[in-house]
């Protein structure tokens, strides 16, 4: 919820102090890189300490964050503290996914992970439009000490959790091995189109709506948070009983519908109905394919596993402006209209939405599990 709280706001307060485009653009992107950075080290990590102690440190590095919003008074600070936040959101996620599958039977992994993904899609839902709400009322520095304070109640609620099963630990060396696994390739790169297609919708839509014409087109976030809340535990139960074909296969169809809805949007009608089949496809791939990748992944290599996966969800969102930015543009070009170069870019993330599902259909042709309930 912090999280999302403080990603609205950064970059209208980066603005507010007579920031650059440029470096508006850094403020992002500082986070994009430390996090990226910081899979070599959390991977090594997870499975060689304590994964309750590690999670409180994470919650400590992006407290300080907060804090350090709160207290810069420059452009540079706060990239520096984007960076900090960067560290700790990095290491969060596939330290939190993996606790979460050493709970969880094998038989209830899917709709396991599933429900534990509601708490994103929930603070997605709510976390932008309090954090406005909160600066409208109060203040920037309001809201990151309230983010502030959030990490310090997960610290407390990390406290809550129930000690791990005992397992043996490796020793803490960064290599190869325990940095990236290479049975993981193909969820990886399922993994890296999620992140590249997100980041490329979420970073253009509004401009993109703006332009045709239709003012509430924020409303495509409602709804594709809302439909979370159904479609990740529908999509992870039907995992769980029917098999991963027969929830990712129409996700997929979902996704590619998604682009094309975007794609010929020219009412909030359609921007709204095309959020609902973006939650069905992309916002249940994710969870599926993390599911399915720690029901295949020994329990001593389940913390690489993740973190693989969370690599390539990373460098597909460090990559996805500037290349959708380019497709934009010379689309634009070509056609004399930035309207026709807007959504011809969103048309194009059809090929890799397909180039996602060969490599599922790889997976599901090297691993049994998929066709088993």
């Amino acid at each position: 919820m912090g999280q999302f709280m403080t990603n609205t706001i950064l970059p209208k307060y980066a603005d507010s102090m007579g920031a650059s485009t440029f470096m508006v653009g850094l403020v992002g992107s500082s986070f994009a890189v430390t996090t990226l950075l910081m899979r070599p080290v959390s991977g090594a990590a997870i499975d060689s300490f304590n994964r309750k102690n590690l999670l409180i440190l994470t919650e400590i590095f992006i407290a300080l964050a907060n804090i350090s919003y709160r207290i810069s008074d420059n452009v540079t600070l706060i990239i520096i503290s984007r960076a900090i936040h960067g560290i700790g959101a990095g290491a969060f996620t596939p330290l939190a996914l993996t606790i979460v599958s050493g709970c969880l039977p094998e038989e209830k992994m899917a709709s396991g992970i599933g429900v534990f993904a509601l708490g994103q899609a929930f603070s997605m839902a709510l976390g932008p439009n309090i954090g406005l709400f909160l600066v409208g009322i109060f203040d920037y520095h309001f809201v990151f000490i309230g983010s502030a304070c959030l990490a310090v109640l997960s610290i407390v609620l990390v406290l809550l959790l129930p000690n791990a099963k005992a397992r043996e630990k490796k020793h803490f060396a960064i290599r190869a091995d325990n940095v990236f696994d290479r049975g993981s390739l193909g969820a990886t790169l399922v993994m890296m189109y999620i992140g590249f297609t997100h980041t490329c919708v979420n970073t253009y839509i509004v401009l993109y709506g703006l332009n045709r014409g239709v003012e509430r087109v924020g409303l495509y976030f409602t709804a594709y948070a809302a439909s979370l809340l159904i479609s990740r535990p529908l999509s992870g139960s039907i995992a769980d009983r029917f098999g991963y074909k027969t929830s990712m296969i129409p996700a997929f169809i979902c996704s590619v519908a998604s682009y094309i809805f975007i794609g010929l949007s020219d009412s909030l009608y359609l921007f709204i109905i095309a959020g609902i089949f973006s939650a069905f496809g992309q916002g249940s791939i994710q969870p599926s394919i993390i599911s399915l990748s720690m029901r295949l992944a020994p329990p001593e290599r389940s913390g690489v596993v993740v973190n693989t996966l969370y690599a390539g969800l990373d460098f597909g969102m460090l990559i996805a402006g500037p290349v959708c930015g380019f497709i934009c543009t010379l689309i634009a070009n070509a056609s004399g209209n930035l309207l026709t170069g807007y959504s011809g870019m969103f048309f194009v993330l059809i090929i890799p939405a397909v180039i996602g599902l060969v490599c599922f259909l790889y997976l599901d042709k090297k691993n049994s599990i998929l066709r088993t309930k």
